[in-house]
């Protein structure tokens, strides 16, 4: 008990050494700058990480998976690429948790390692024979390293659930930020969107479902306080679900709807899936009459809507056309089994005058990894896909208590996530999805080492033949 609090106050003493000597840094530097308040921020930024990447490695892999959004806004602009500076925090974040013992480094599961491994093989193999190299190459090294990260860096911090919660909290405070930021600009029904924080209407639109869901299912249905829980229901939940509508993403919009159906399918009869179905099925009328009775604010979401009456209008046409070339060239030989090679469609899709278009992709993981990976790919990505969800399907029905929320927002949002995947963005823009997959992964290891005794004892055991 001694050693025990020596060793505290010795880490106590050193943190508040640390402390000391970086405001007496950020104030002689202050007072030696010509920007003293730019050089103050700077230094709080740099000791944020510094605390994050000590002590919060999932808050590191939220922000880390964000990067590519948030370096859209000024605020943001870092001497260094944000993306990399993120990536190389986690990672050294991890180690720190190897060497503390706060993350144990075991072998991930077969199913979700070979898969994606296989993928980056083979994208890394084709660079031989693509027709852009050049798009290629940073297309594969993306995958390799940002996606590698995303799938296994999630696998060995997510296996604590306090760890999800703060992983969930983050991407919240981040879409409060984007709701925030979407109404300082006087946004009008149908007006263009604009917004700093994030890239465009889809990924804004998916960052307002991603909210929704974690705070509908985890945390309004887990906390106590009836003031924090009328704050998750009156406040957060129709903010984010308001900008969703004005954003006029009609694809995280019929997700998300697709996603709520689902949710109400997880986990075994019980009195945590009961309590979802209910407050799923009040949300879903609530927010169906009420767009029934007052769908003119929302003219985007609704002209784009109509939209699909006359075609889906020319992105979905255009979609179309991708699709086709992407289905050509999968029939083609050799590209049945070769692929096009890592970035190869643009040029296939569009000639040699558009090569490392990064717009030009089939908007479909499945697509895309059959026309550019071939077969091999393409039977890869499919059963990393098919794996992940029949892992969680049965990781949320054997949870239970508080962990079912938390199981069943994690796999809502990965479900979420897959739709998405299925109609827009190329692989690299799905790193959130390799996450939630690292971390059904993570947590369902948890829940079967921490089953209780004679639970285990019992699936052990075989019935006695007379």
């Amino acid at each position: 008990m001694r050693e025990n609090a020596l060793s505290q106050w010795h880490e106590l003493r050193t943190a508040g050494i640390f402390m000391l000597a970086l405001v007496a840094i950020t104030a002689a530097g202050a007072l030696m700058s010509k920007f003293p308040v730019k050089f103050i921020l700077l230094a709080f930024a740099v000791l944020f990480l510094v605390v994050l990447t000590v002590k919060l490695p999932e808050v590191l892999m939220a922000l880390f998976l964000n990067a590519g959004e948030l370096k859209n806004d000024p605020r943001f602009q870092f001497p260094v690429d944000l993306t990399l500076l993120l990536w190389l925090l986690t990672i050294l974040s991890i180690y720190i948790g190897i060497r503390k013992g706060r993350i144990k480094l075991t072998m991930p599961p077969l199913k979700m390692a070979l898969p994606f491994l296989s993928v980056c093989i083979i994208a890394l193999t084709s660079l031989i024979y693509t027709n852009d190299p050049g798009y290629g190459s940073i297309k594969a090294i993306r995958l390799a390293t940002l996606g590698m990260l995303a799938l296994f860096g999630s696998f060995y911090i997510m296996g604590d659930y306090k760890r999800v919660r703060n992983f969930m909290f983050t991407y919240i405070v981040l879409a409060m930020a984007i709701v925030v930021d979407f109404l300082q600009k006087n946004h009008k029904p149908g007006a263009v969107v604009k917004v700093s924080i994030t890239s465009n209407y889809l990924t804004m639109g998916s960052s307002m479902a991603y909210a929704f869901i974690m705070i509908l299912l985890y945390f309004f249905m887990t906390d106590k306080s009836p003031i924090r829980r009328a704050l998750y229901i009156l406040v957060l939940s129709p903010a984010t679900l308001y900008v969703l509508m004005l954003s006029g993403g009609r694809g995280p919009f019929i997700a998300l709807i697709a996603t709520m159906f689902f949710a109400l399918t997880l986990g075994r009869r019980g009195a945590e899936r009961k309590k979802i179905r209910i407050w799923l099925l009040i949300i879903i009328a609530i927010s169906g009459t009420y767009l029934s009775l007052d769908y003119q604010d929302f003219t985007r979401m609704t002209s784009r809507m109509m939209l699909f009456d006359e075609g889906g209008g020319r992105s979905v046409l255009e979609r179309e056309w991708m699709a086709r070339s992407a289905f050509k060239a999968m029939r083609t030989m050799p590209y049945f089994f070769t692929g096009l090679g890592s970035g190869g469609f643009s040029t296939y899709y569009e000639g040699l005058d558009e090569k490392g278009n990064m717009y030009h992709y089939p908007h479909d993981i499945l697509l895309e990894m059959g026309a550019e990976l071939g077969i091999f790919g393409l039977i890869s990505i499919v059963s990393f896909l098919y794996w992940s969800i029949r892992k969680g399907y049965s990781f949320v029905r054997k949870t239970s208590g508080e962990n079912f929320y938390a199981a069943a927002a994690i796999f809502s949002v990965y479900f979420f996530t897959v739709l998405n995947a299925l109609k827009s963005g190329d692989i690299n823009d799905h790193r959130f999805l390799f996450a939630l997959a690292g971390t059904i992964y993570a947590l369902d290891r948890k829940t079967g080492h921490t089953a209780p005794p004679d639970k285990k004892m019992a699936e052990g055991m075989e019935p006695c033949k007379s």
